[in-house]
């Protein structure tokens, strides 16, 4: 989809989708980065092209700086500190799964430095769960997630997430601790509902 530059798109999501577009393609004795620079153009739409048209030659060829010029134009202060808030009051919605509520967290981070600390974040995930979701979460990791580095923290739950397929419980579901620990059990054989919600939540961090 071409950027219109409208405030629900972010430029950071915009180039890391135009460069993946970008990464198959390869033209003997052309640098990827004069690649992308060439092709970038016709990733934007209306305002955004007429700005590159005014504003390219500021980049002075280079990828890198078409970039940053880029993302200080359609991500400004404003749209930061809003980030910012979002990420610090982060709550998980009624009859949001956990491994949406994760999702969400993780596409607060797609822009640039916040400044907030990896731990933070990790934090600020735990602390705005549901009840049931938090005391999944717990379970699961046997009270470890708190304890560990954010990376580790991301990994667990990461591998959590993806292992168990939506096991998690919505915060409208009222499960047991014993009912939740069974689910985690690799011998345990669980029966699904006809109804019960299947598919992968999470994807790669």
């Amino acid at each position: 989809m071409p950027f219109l530059g409208e405030c629900s798109e972010n430029p950071y999501t915009h180039l890391q989708h135009f460069e993946l577009v970008c990464s198959p393609v390869n033209i003997p004795s052309v640098h990827k980065d004069t690649l992308r620079w060439k092709l970038f153009p016709f990733s934007l739409k209306d305002a955004t092209k007429t700005w590159y048209i005014h504003h390219v030659e500021d980049a002075e060829g280079s990828w890198p700086s078409l970039r940053e010029f880029f993302c200080k134009k359609f991500f400004p202060l404003s749209k930061i500190i809003e980030l910012w808030r979002k990420l610090i009051n982060f709550e998980q919605k009624d009859q949001e799964p956990l491994g949406v509520a994760w999702e969400i967290l993780l596409s607060y981070t797609v822009g640039p430095d916040l400044g907030l600390p990896e731990c933070m974040l990790l934090q600020h995930f735990i602390w705005g769960l549901k009840p049931e979701s938090a005391k999944f979460l717990d379970i699961a990791t046997g009270g470890a997630v708190v304890y560990t580095t954010p990376i580790e923290g991301k990994r667990i739950i990461a591998k959590i997430l993806i292992n168990l397929e939506d096991y998690q419980p919505t915060p409208s579901e009222d499960h047991s601790e014993d009912a939740q620990l069974a689910d985690l059990s690799p011998c345990h054989h669980h029966t699904r509902s006809p109804n019960h919600r299947r598919g992968r939540l999470f994807s790669n961090i």
